[in-house]
């Protein structure tokens, strides 16, 4: 966290995200610890936002999204190979995947299976309960 954000109002803490990290264990059972970091800043400096972790043809993968522009978002791809992560251009329409990360709801942690009972509630943007199925995300998605 740094300081910055949103105005008082909406932000009283005054603070918003520096980057975004993900640590885990690599899934061939090394025991090795990968790390996955934000590398792209919104045009108001706040990092884009990791919404799935997963495997594709056992290489861990992270989709994100950043803001390009005010009320522009898309979507990113990285893929973890050889000790490196690289980004993976999307095309402009693909499959939609419902997100798995933010399991942390307020103060509380939630478990995967609750993440996704939620993915199907509304009230929160279905830019953040989804990915896809375009790389540039809809405009208000909330449902």
């Amino acid at each position: 966290m740094e300081r910055g954000g949103d105005e008082w109002a909406i932000n009283r803490g005054g603070t918003k995200p520096k980057e975004e990290r993900i640590q885990f264990a690599h899934p061939d059972g090394s025991g090795k610890k990968i790390e996955w970091q934000s590398a792209k800043e919104s045009p108001r400096t706040y990092p884009e936002s990791p919404l799935i972790l997963d495997l594709e043809s056992g290489d861990p993968i992270v989709f994100t999204i950043v803001a390009i522009s005010s009320g522009r978002e898309i979507y990113s791809k990285y893929v973890y190979r050889n000790g490196v992560w690289i980004e993976e251009k999307l095309p402009e329409t693909f499959e939609k995947r419902f997100t798995n990360l933010y399991l942390k709801i307020g103060k509380d942690f939630i478990n995967l299976e609750t993440k996704r009972k939620n993915n199907t509630k509304p009230g929160y943007s279905l830019n953040l309960r989804e990915v896809g199925p375009q790389r540039e995300a809809a405009t208000d998605r909330r449902r």
